[in-house]
């Protein structure tokens, strides 16, 4: 299970995502974004609440930062959980991502 909440101002829209980022919720989770992605500049997700995430979990993570790096907008991740900050460290996605604590 996934909760979304959204919040957009223009061209800046920030998120609060809770629950598992998996197989079952990730085309959930890139759909609650995917319409607006053209039009932003930031896009600003929470994931404190999120406790699980999986490789289709960091897939929709480097679609959203792609999309969002091709239309010279902003991708931000906050509050990650360690689980969840160690998990984008191994992987590497740190390099691209702009995690804030």
């Amino acid at each position: 299970m996934i909760t979304i909440t959204k919040q957009q101002n223009g061209t800046i829209m920030s998120a609060v995502i809770g629950g598992h980022i998996d197989a079952e919720t990730s085309p959930e989770f890139y759909d609650a974004f995917s319409g607006a992605l053209d039009s932003l500049t930031e896009l600003t997700i929470n994931i404190k609440d999120v406790d699980y995430v999986s490789s289709a979990g960091l897939r929709v993570f480097i679609l959203l930062y792609k999309t969002m790096k091709a239309h010279n907008g902003k991708l931000t991740i906050c509050q990650p959980q360690q689980f969840v900050s160690d998990l984008l460290e191994s992987t590497g996605l740190t390099s691209y991502l702009c995690i804030e604590p």
